[in-house]
């Protein structure tokens, strides 16, 4: 599916496979050799009352602050989804959905993701990564939107 958008859209992204699961930061950042600071994390957040998801796209050394997605977004009921709602929404479980490619869901990302040249996310597989830069998140997202959304662990 994610290997599909990519050829079809012309990105320069890459999936990056591995014999070993790699759907933790951590164990991406270990199977890369890269940084915690260098895996960019795809939070789905779901809004019960209005029936409304968010993907929050933010550095695996840093949290998602919902409160600023909150302010950001008017939804005010935000908490992170259940595994059923993240593959209803995303079509990926919980912990590998990619940045991009995923349709009708509003996507923020942090200014400090936007900082970098270069970052690997969830890829929709655990055994592969998406390298890719934020500029083709910012551009292939689904209406997303730049903002400081983090807070330091």
């Amino acid at each position: 599916m994610l290997e599909e958008f990519i050829q079809s859209n012309g990105l320069k992204a890459t999936l990056i496979r591995f014999e070993k699961d790699v759907a933790t930061p951590k164990a991406a950042a270990s199977a890369l050799k890269v940084e915690l600071s260098d895996i960019a994390r795809t939070v789905v957040l779901f809004d019960g009352e209005k029936n409304e998801a968010i993907l929050a796209v933010a550095l695996a050394n840093n949290s998602v602050d919902i409160d600023k997605v909150s302010k950001i977004t008017g939804y005010y009921s935000l908490e992170p989804a259940s595994d059923k709602d993240a593959v209803e929404i995303t079509g990926y479980e919980i912990g590998i959905a990619p940045p991009i490619s995923i349709y009708g869901t509003k996507t923020l990302v942090d200014a400090k993701v936007m900082k970098k040249e270069i970052v690997y996310a969830g890829s929709g597989d655990l055994q592969s990564i998406l390298k890719i830069s934020p500029k083709e998140i910012e551009e292939f997202g689904w209406e997303v939107e730049v903002a400081d959304i983090s807070a330091d662990f």
